[in-house]
């Protein structure tokens, strides 16, 4: 069974830090504030769809994933 740490636990997830590190370095950094909620929401799922379909990424060698999984 998976835990999940709880966030007072000190214990970190590798893979979650270096996502929301990326958020914030790439959407959140130099915005100091968004029209309204509606705004932020929109940017952050366009940000998470490239990062999820377009983005390169080291764990495939630079490729997009969606470049990764048409090559495999």
């Amino acid at each position: 069974m998976l835990q999940t740490p709880c966030p007072q636990s000190g214990v970190r997830v590798p893979l979650a830090e270096s996502f929301n590190s990326a958020l914030k370095r790439e959407v959140l950094q130099d915005r100091k504030v968004f029209d309204n909620h509606l705004v932020c929401r929109r940017e952050v799922f366009y940000w998470c769809t490239r990062y999820n379909t377009h983005r390169l990424h080291t764990w495939c060698g630079y490729l997009s994933p969606d470049d990764y999984e048409a090559a495999a």
